[in-house]
Formats: C-alpha cells, structure tokens, sequence
C-alpha cells in the first residue's frame, strides 16, 4: 500500500470520505486506483485487447471496444462481509445496449463461489441492478441512451435497502434489509463483462462485453447520501 501525504488540514467530510472510500478510478490516462487502499488493476495481459483512452465525462473514459474488452480490480474485502452497506457509483456513455458493465465475484475469470452482475441490460433494453440476500434480487432501472454520458449510482443498506440513482435522482428501489456475501478473504471487480460467469445468462439479462465508455469509477463501503451522489453525477 502507498502512502499519500496531504499538507495541509483535512475537514472533517474529507477524512469521513477517505476512510469508507474503497476505490475510485479516474481512467485519466491511468488504471491505478487513485483511492486511498491502491487496490490492484489489470485491463488483461493480450496484445490490441480493446481498451483505450478517450474523453470522458471527466478529463478522460476507459473506452470498451472489442468483444472481451475488461477492466478488474481486485482485494475488494469489505464487499466480503455479510450486511456491510456498499455504494458503486459510475458514469457510462454505452454504444450499444447490451453487455455487464459491473460484475462482481470471488474469482478473476468471474466466476467462482460468489459471482453476481451488478449492473448489466436486461433483453428489453432496460438497466438491471442486482444484489444477493441468499438469492438474487433485481432492481430494474430506465433504458439507457446510446451514445450519452448518464451517471448511476447504486447504494444498499440494512436500514434503507437498494437504491438505484440516475443522474443523481433516486429511480427505483427495494426494501431488502440484508446482503449476503461468502466466505472468502477478498473479491473481484469486472467492468465491462462477466467474464466466464456462464451461469450468469438468465432469460432476463444480456451479459456479456459492454461496448462503450466508462469514467469516474468509486465504490464505498456505506451507502452514499443524495447529498453525496448529487456532487458526484455533477
């Protein structure tokens, strides 16, 4: 882990922001974790794997341009415990309607004992959000337009369940007052597909690569307040 020195005195929302801040990606010409854990990142090790730099909403985007273009991060250990509130929050600018642009599980291939798209389009052209209490449960969002920048951030807590937000405005969302994870020691984040995850595919989703953009990449370990989401989809 890196050690980021700031001098000069922080207030206090920044130290409470630093300290259930996970990981954020900027993809300003860069795939390091810009956070304050330095989790590790991979765009794959193949050559012309599909991934490049372009303007984002922010500076600039990770762009997702071939079939089997990915992005992952992993050591994701608070995502491991069961009922710990969690925000992902995200801006994407889609070229097609289809593909995982979230995926989360226990393996690097995306499968394993634990593997769940957390956001992906379902067959209707819809965004489907999804978390697991011991089964999976689904939230359903708007379509998405093509070809535009829409900013989504999805929160869960014990007290206020799943929420889903499109451009800083509360869409839908569940009563669902527990989160299940399993017994691992840390967890696999996927943009841009889900991997090897075949049992993944339901008659509902269309898993499978993204082709588009995304920017400004954060995830929490607490669920982001209204206050919150509306800076970060400004």
């Amino acid at each position: 882990m890196k050690i980021k020195i700031t001098n000069r005195t922080k207030s206090s929302c920044e130290i409470f922001n630093d300290a259930t801040l996970v990981s954020y990606y900027s993809f300003d010409l860069t795939i390091d974790d810009q956070g304050p854990n330095d989790l590790h990142s991979s765009i794959g090790e193949q050559f012309n794997n599909g991934i490049s730099f372009q303007s984002g909403i922010r500076n600039e985007a990770l762009l997702f341009s071939k079939e089997y273009s990915y992005f992952q991060s992993w050591n994701y250990h608070s995502l491991t415990i069961d009922n710990q509130s969690y925000s992902y929050s995200l801006w994407i600018y889609p070229n097609v309607i289809k593909g995982t642009i979230l995926h989360l599980s226990s393996d690097k291939t995306g499968s394993g004992r634990f593997s769940l798209p957390i956001l992906s389009f379902s067959i209707n052209g819809s965004l489907v959000a999804q978390t697991f209490n011991g089964s999976i449960v689904s939230l359903y969002g708007p379509q998405i337009p093509v070809f535009n920048w829409t900013h989504i951030t999805l929160t869960w807590s014990s007290f206020n369940g799943l929420k889903l937000y499109i451009n800083g405005d509360l869409y839908s969302q569940l009563s669902i007052s527990t989160y299940q994870s399993v017994n691992v020691d840390r967890l696999f984040i996927l943009l841009g597909t889900s991997g090897s995850c075949h049992h993944c595919q339901t008659s509902q989703l269309l898993i499978g690569s993204y082709s588009g953009s995304i920017d400004e990449f954060y995830v929490y370990n607490r669920e982001l307040t209204s206050n919150d989401i509306c800076v970060l989809s400004r």
